[in-house]
């Protein structure tokens, strides 16, 4: 009997909240599917406010990490908020984005409402009265 292989997939599912463009990754981003999410991710680097929502993420390998942190540098550079959850220790997301440099310019926020809510804080800061 023949044994098939599946193949690693990631989806990467758009949606306009108030204030910010949520991206949903499904899957694996691994040397496979980076090329895809590197694609798929392009059109986060123009909206000003950006949700990564990595919790249906089931692994994350270097060169995967690899294509996020392109995007998220890209992201920075057109001076875009970006807050990532689902980054939890279990992945180690958190630990590389931090050993990558990028805590500095990336918030983590353990659910996605938080995420929105510190977006819309940060693009809209209450001047004192």
């Amino acid at each position: 009997m023949a044994r098939t292989e599946s193949v690693p997939t990631c989806t990467v599912t758009t949606d306009s909240q108030p204030g910010a463009t949520v991206f949903l990754l499904t899957g694996v981003v691994t040397a496979a599917t980076a090329a895809d999410v590197r694609l798929e991710l392009r059109s986060a680097i123009g909206p000003p406010a950006v949700l990564l929502d990595l919790s249906a993420v089931q692994f994350i390998d270097s060169i995967g990490f690899g294509s996020l942190v392109w995007v998220l540098r890209k992201i920075h550079e057109h001076e875009g908020l970006v807050t990532i959850t689902g980054a939890d220790a279990r992945r180690g997301v958190a630990a590389a984005l931090s050993g990558a440099g990028l805590d500095q310019v990336v918030h983590l926020a353990g659910t996605n409402a938080e995420g929105l809510a510190w977006l819309l804080s940060a693009r809209d800061p209450v001047s004192p009265g």
